[in-house]
């Protein structure tokens, strides 16, 4: 089982996009949503032409040079000739890995700053690069591969897009009949004060923060809106907090939890930190945090994470200006606003404001029937808009009492369908959403702020107002689960694309993907600790089964839930959830349960049971499989000594079957498929021994693979079935859908293109969505070659395209040799030879003697057929020798007849 999930994701694509297209400002900053305002954040404050697309892309082409920068360990090189040799020593010491290799190929391949546009080796020359580095094409490939990731890593920690700080909401128009309120906080405000503004939905209290926010004198101000499970924990407003006095240069908070990996479990020391920084500001910044009404229920209400966050915010009364803004607010305050609703000549203001038509006695009306609720108001107001109504019209549509949900039905009625998908798009946003996801919207998004029904900042967010999105989010008619699940699922690839991960796995999990949800997160759980979302994640992943999930994903997501609980202090919950799984033997995650087992059990007071989890871990926490033979070959002897013969059996034929199943494993791979035949019957005859059916499923499966490229179909077939058996008893899908691919391969080789082809058009979708890039590569290429076999040279060559642009290394040659057939069935022999070459040297490099032979013998008769027959002649005796090698008796049977032509 492999928990080492594909975490390149929509981001890593994001940004492989980005850098194809790095030279370009103007591409950059109209086609990328890392340069959008959003994403930018404040890296473009300040900045001369922000607001074109070719600022944008100079800005996004800047960030990504300085987050390539901190990839270099110590100061830049500051010539070529500097940076050569300082990588040629560190690949001397390390090989072809390490950051500084990494940030070598990002500048040869992308970035250019050390090489003229021109220079040699020149950026759009894979070939050339190569030959400069001196790799082959497929270690290149993975070089180039893992260098965007560390490069993906270093621009997150350097824009920080998990800890997007919240801007002020922008007012839309002047707000109406506060002015006074404003004139009484700003110099209590300066006093560091702390004011609490509170009333009924709609009366504007939000509104006023931020008209107070706007006139603050002494920028800058931060803002926290609480929301419930996704940032009401400390941890959450400690990392917004730490960062945004970070940037203002206060960085003590901020280093303390970067040094404590995002762990903050001491409140006075976390109080101590934000008050020695905003001791060395002058003057402090102000402090908005708006939704307090969460936090206002009782004590015996409130989750311990809650309370705490409570004490913390109670803390920081008297440190720095304080604004706390909701229905209730439980913290005492210097000064108290409890908002009511308009004056009649204030509503006389809102409906002139609102561009309605109105006479004096419909203002009376409207303002008698909401009680003066601006809100409510505004509401009414769009109505009119929206069915170009009077006012009196309206009115006497209502129902006799004002009720936000009815008055929000009767609204939604009357918008257009655009207005309605973008509200309940919008709706499942926990938090503002990139405006620039919605650019095919961008008329819609302004008629709906102009009615007041979302509201934006000046860095690219939009979001609806608080109550409008709390009604949609209730009304299961207007937002059915059919239209929610879609809008989540929409909304997780945008968080995705732009590196927010426990955005993004909160939404497919809430989308009805939970297993994606899981291979979002697990790779990057611990960058995203490190960020302050354990609690967020916590609340996301809690709810969830393994039992509903396959078996690498119901493992990782139960590590990750006792992780979780860990961190939060719940050992007895993370002790169940680790009882919830079968762990297998030989897995890291076993060892990293054993070892959460151990901490759990200590915590609980259980010394002695905690250590003999923690040596349970140690005795299988080597990762390769040598290293387990010994590890089993040791508990088999303590077996003997303990007179357990039946374990110690079981011990000696469980490492005997990880030996020969290795030494498979080796002997394909060189492509000794002979030998590799029989150490896996061998491996396949000790799993049934003792009767390890995870170990005969996986053996079947490589099994099924020599037989296949030994074309032995019909015994690949058996073997092959016993694993889809297996892997469909237990529910597991991701190797089900493996075992399938293979199942396809052998309908390929036995002549049954359309069972292949349609196998392969089922699977792919699974591969592309479970960001599986090995298996979508392989199941693309077996589709290209499948359709050429079929004559439909398009799709053929439509596919092996898709295979290339996947740059997996072991499907690459594939993807070549069809083109070379779809070529010269184009009657195209110079590119059809160009494929074929291409395809015959990757085989090489990649050790692939199968593809190899097949290239050179597909080559040798595109020689003949040129006349060039001594050369053909002996491309093609290669071909034979391979086969010969490989003993693939009707392929060495086909090339000798082959060569007797000739």
């Amino acid at each position: 089982m492999s928990t080492q999930f594909d975490s390149t994701g929509l981001f890593f694509e994001q940004l492989r996009l980005a850098l194809n297209n790095f030279q370009d400002a103007q591409w950059l900053g109209e086609n990328s949503p890392l340069a959008a305002p959003y994403f930018l954040g404040s890296a473009l404050q300040g900045v001369a032409g922000a607001d074109t697309a070719v600022g944008r892309g100079q800005v996004l082409q800047q960030t990504i040079y300085a987050a390539a920068d901190n990839l270099w360990d110590g100061p830049l090189p500051k010539t070529r000739d500097e940076l050569e040799t300082a990588v040629q020593n560190a690949r001397l010491e390390q090989g072809n890995k390490g950051n500084q290799y990494h940030f070598f190929l990002l500048e040869l391949r992308y970035l250019r700053r050390f090489f003229r546009s021109r220079a040699h080796p020149p950026a759009d020359s894979e070939q050339a690069i190569r030959d400069y580095l001196g790799v082959g094409r497929g270690p290149y490939f993975n070089h180039l591969k893992a260098a965007r990731e560390a490069l993906a890593e270093a621009l997150i920690r350097h824009l920080q897009p998990t800890l997007r700080l919240e801007q002020p909401p922008q007012l839309s128009g002047q707000l109406i009949g506060r002015d006074h309120l404003i004139a009484r906080c700003l110099p209590r405000l300066q006093t560091n004060q702390t004011i609490a503004i509170t009333g009924m939905g709609g009366v504007g209290k939000t509104a006023l923060a931020a008209a107070v926010a706007q006139q603050w004198p002494a920028q800058p101000v931060f803002w926290f809106t609480l929301r419930p499970t996704l940032n009401d924990q400390l941890a959450s407003l400690l990392f917004s907090l730490g960062y945004f006095l970070h940037q203002q240069g206060a960085s003590g908070l901020w280093l303390q939890l970067v040094a404590d990996d995002g762990k903050m479990n001491s409140l006075p020391l976390a109080l101590e930190q934000v008050r020695g920084d905003l001791q060395t500001m002058h003057p402090p910044p102000l402090l908005c945090l708006d939704e307090c009404d969460h936090l206002a229920a009782g004590p015996e209400k409130m989750t311990a994470q809650q309370q705490q966050l409570l004490s913390f915010i109670d803390g920081l009364r008297g440190l720095s200006p304080l604004v706390l803004v909701g229905q209730r607010v439980n913290i005492l305050a210097d000064e108290h606003l409890a908002l009511t609703g308009l004056t009649l000549a204030q509503t006389h203001k809102l409906l002139h404001q609102s561009g309605v038509a109105f006479r004096p006695e419909e203002a009376e009306r409207l303002h008698a029937y909401t009680d003066g609720n601006a809100r409510m108001m505004w509401l009414c107001a769009a109505m009119c808009q929206s069915e170009q109504e009077t006012l009196m019209a309206v009115l006497d549509s209502l129902p006799k009492t004002a009720v936000f949900q009815t008055l929000f039905a009767r609204l939604w009625q009357s918008l257009s369908g655009a207005e309605r998908t973008v509200l309940q798009r919008l709706a499942v946003f926990r938090s503002l959403a990139p405006a620039d996801a919605f650019a095919d919207r961008t008329a819609v998004l302004e008629t709906l702020a102009a009615r007041h029904l979302l509201q934006r900042d000046d860095q690219g967010a939009v979001a609806l107002l608080p109550i409008i999105r709390d009604l949609l989010l209730a009304d299961h008619t207007h937002l059915p689960a059919a239209i929610r699940e879609q809008a989540h699922l929409a909304a997780a690839a945008i968080r995705a694309e732009r590196g927010e991960y426990t955005a993004a796995a909160f939404h497919f999990a809430q989308g009805g993907e939970p297993a994606t949800a899981v291979q979002v997160w697990y790779p990057v759980r611990q960058q995203e600790i490190k960020r302050g979302q354990a609690g967020a994640a916590l609340a996301i992943f809690a709810p969830l089964s393994p039992r509903r999930l396959p078996e690498a994903e119901a493992q990782a997501l139960t590590l990750l839930q006792a992780e979780l609980y860990q961190l939060a202090g719940e050992a007895e919950q993370g002790l169940t959830v680790l009882d919830m799984v079968n762990w297998a033997r030989d897995s890291e995650t076993a060892v990293q349960a054993q070892l959460l087992r151990g901490n759990f059990l200590n915590t609980l007071g259980q010394p002695e049971a905690a250590l003999e989890k923690l040596e349970d871990g140690l005795a299988t926490l080597a990762r390769l499989m040598e290293q387990m033979v010994r590890f089993r070959q040791q508990r088999a002897l303590i077996h003997i000594q303990q007179w357990h013969m039946a374990e110690a059996i079981q011990e000696v034929r469980q490492a005997q079957y990880t030996a020969e199943h290795l030494q498979g494993l080796i002997q394909e791979q060189q492509g000794n498929f002979d030998e590799a035949y029989l150490a896996y019957h061998k491996a396949l005859a000790l799993a049934r021994s003792i009767n390890y059916e995870a170990g005969m499923a996986q053996t079947n499966r490589d099994l099924a693979n020599v037989l296949l490229r030994q074309a032995k179909l019909e015994e690949a077939r058996l073997h092959l079935q016993a694993a889809l058996d297996y892997y469909e008893r237990i529910g597991d899908r991701l190797s089900w859908e493996k075992a399938r691919s293979s199942l396809a391969g052998i309908h390929f080789q036995a002549g049954e293109y359309e069972q292949m082809i349609a196998i392969g058009e089922k699977s792919l979708p699974f591969f592309e969505r479970a960001k599986i890039p090995y298996y979508t590569s392989l199941t693309t290429a077996n589709l290209a070659e499948s359709y050429y076999a079929v004559g439909n040279l398009e799709r053929a060559e439509l596919y092996a395209h898709k295979t290339l642009a996947l740059e997996e290394p072991n499907s690459y040659p594939y993807a070549l040799y069809t083109l070379g057939l779809v070529r010269r069935a184009q009657h195209n022999l110079p590119d059809a030879e160009v494929y074929l070459q291409q395809a015959q040297q990757v085989a090489a490099n990649n050790l692939d003697s199968f593809m190899e032979a097949h290239a050179l013998r597909l080559w040798g008769e595109l020689l003949a057929e040129k006349g060039e027959r001594e050369t053909a002649v002996q491309t093609i005796t290669q071909a034979l020798r391979q086969f010969e090698r490989l003993n693939i008796l009707p392929e060495i049977e086909t090339t000798r007849q082959l060569l007797q032509k000739l």
